[in-house]
């Protein structure tokens, strides 16, 4: 965790929202990684071929994509709030 010493602009007020925002955004991050890795688990055990578990996989599927472009975006606000050039 970066101590306040190391934000530079704004109010002691602003440093205590942007932690409070960061611990909210770590958590999102790791909420949506456990996610992706049962996910991801669970597709590899759809290995049947019946349309009823194939529609499951898709759908599986499409959500551990769905997953994981959160966890970027996330990530990337986290950087941002962090001061780290992303770009």
């Amino acid at each position: 965790m970066h101590s306040l010493m190391n934000i530079e602009t704004g109010t002691v007020d602003d440093a205590w929202a942007r932690l409070a925002a960061l611990r909210e955004l770590r958590a999102a991050m790791s909420a949506l990684e456990e996610a992706g890795a049962l996910l991801v688990g669970l597709i590899e055990d759809t290995t049947w071929r019946s349309d009823g578990v194939r529609a499951l996989k898709e759908f599986l599927e499409e959500t551990q994509r769905l997953a994981s472009g959160h966890l970027f975006v996330i990530r990337g606000k986290t950087w941002q709030l962090e001061g780290v050039d992303a770009g």
